[in-house]
């Protein structure tokens, strides 16, 4: 037992597994034949004929070893008889449980059945609901190594009713963890069983919660069960499709996002992208775009700047041309950054230019784009040929004269006159002026 693995030595996993033994025999080794035999005797003397088997390697013929044989043949059936077996006794030592005459009264008095054992895992799940381990001696252990007995020997409704019963036992301890994983193997047996799609999402979506409520941080083990919950539903689309469906598991994958780290993240939120189109008869083309930019986003934070830009290309082929301004503008400076950020000046300037060609931006953002265009061609010098830039163009209406005051024609209109006194043309006219004159008031 010092050999065990820690669950089984701590007692919470079940040590009643299945043993056998496997005799390796060397047949390059020829005096070796009459030992081997003499061995496989001793050693099924010691555990039985069926759990002891030999294998023969390095045969002089050239022959591979017949593991795959001895894997589908005796260890299978090892096995099989083993769970079928152990099941049974399981089946057994809860009805007995259930049976007895504390139990009886305490059922009756409204408390819980399983002994003390069952108290003292229920009292320290509900101190700390994500950390509560039950012992394999307990009855919701029982519960749960039957479920997963049978559901391992393709017993569906016997797994089905052990896992129900197990998520109850979970849900009055608030041992949430174990509950998210009992209610998750009910929506897999419902799928196995062609449960109805109600009963499966109710149980996923339990699940999920479940999972969620035990986190205490995002990214944790309980949220990565949490998406691996948030998977399932979107494997789901492939039997149930429709518009609806759609819609709501890519808003479970969008909210799930907001639990994970930033990579993970970005990778639900580009599947939630690609979820909002998956229904060709009717895609939501905006949100698949805004998702996808979304997860562009989230890929820079985690210095996955190569997916960013794949991203970010997917979503502008959805933007361009449609005279949505302010977002085009925005991915093509986001994929200017990141281009030149991964070496990719000449694909950079091109974004650049597409972004200078015109005067859709106020003066402010114009400023920080020339801006970022001049650092990377600072840097890169000789690698960053410059495309042809179009020159600014000016709107002719949107330009006026404003004349002095001492200039001022009869009949133009005061509020379009300009004094000397006035801040506006001091600011214009001092850096023309000598020190002398700009220091007075009066020019």
């Amino acid at each position: 037992s010092a050999s065990f693995p820690p669950v089984l030595r701590n007692g919470i996993a079940d040590a009643a597994i299945a043993k056998g033994c496997l005799l390796i025999h060397d047949l390059a080794d020829a005096s070796a034949q009459a030992r081997a035999a003499d061995g496989l005797r001793e050693i099924r003397s010691a555990f039985g004929a069926t759990a002891c088997q030999l294998l023969q390697i390095n045969d002089p013929q050239g022959k591979p070893p017949a593991v795959g044989a001895y894997v589908g043949g005796p260890l299978l059936q090892l096995v099989t008889s083993h769970l079928q077996h152990r099941l049974q006794q399981l089946i057994a030592i809860v009805r007995e449980k259930r049976q007895g005459l504390k139990n009886t009264l305490r059922s009756w008095l409204g408390g819980k059945k399983g002994g003390t054992e069952h108290a003292a895992a229920g009292a320290a799940s509900v101190r700390d609901p994500s950390s509560a381990r039950y012992a394999s001696t307990t009855m919701e252990a029982y519960l749960r190594q039957i479920g997963d007995y049978a559901f391992l020997l393709h017993d569906l409704p016997t797994a089905l009713s052990y896992y129900r019963e197990a998520a109850g036992e979970f849900k009055r301890d608030k041992a949430w963890r174990h509950y998210g994983s009992a209610q998750e193997m009910i929506a897999v047996c419902l799928l196995g069983s062609e449960g109805s799609r109600r009963d499966i999402d109710d149980a996923l979506e339990k699940a999920s919660g479940a999972y969620l409520r035990a986190s205490v941080s995002p990214g944790d083990l309980q949220a990565r069960f949490a998406t691996r919950v948030a998977l399932m539903q979107h494997e789901g689309l492939r039997r149930h499709p429709s518009k609806q469906r759609t819609r709501e598991v890519a808003e479970v994958l969008v909210n799930q996002s907001t639990n994970e780290t930033e990579l993970v993240a970005a990778l639900l939120l580009e599947q939630a992208a690609r979820t909002f189109v998956a229904f060709r008869a009717a895609p939501l083309v905006r949100k698949f775009s805004f998702y996808l930019i979304l997860s562009g986003y989230r890929y820079v934070s985690c210095g996955q700047r190569k997916h960013a830009v794949r991203s970010y290309s997917a979503a502008l082929r959805e933007y361009a041309g449609r005279g949505w301004t302010h977002i085009e503008d925005h991915v093509h400076f986001s994929l200017a950054r990141n281009c030149a950020t991964l070496g990719q000046i000449g694909a950079s300037l091109g974004h650049f230019v597409l972004l200078l060609g015109h005067s859709r931006q106020p003066p402010e953002r114009q400023q920080t784009f020339a801006k970022e265009l001049f650092n990377i061609l600072r840097a890169n010098p000789q690698t960053a040929p410059l495309p042809d830039l179009t020159l600014p163009r000016f709107d002719n209406k949107s330009i006026a004269v404003i004349l002095n005051d001492h200039m001022k024609r009869s009949g133009f209109a005061a509020e379009q006159a300009l004094s000397g006194e006035h801040p506006l043309w001091k600011a214009l006219v001092r850096p023309l002026l000598p020190a002398v004159e700009a220091s007075t008031a009066n020019w």
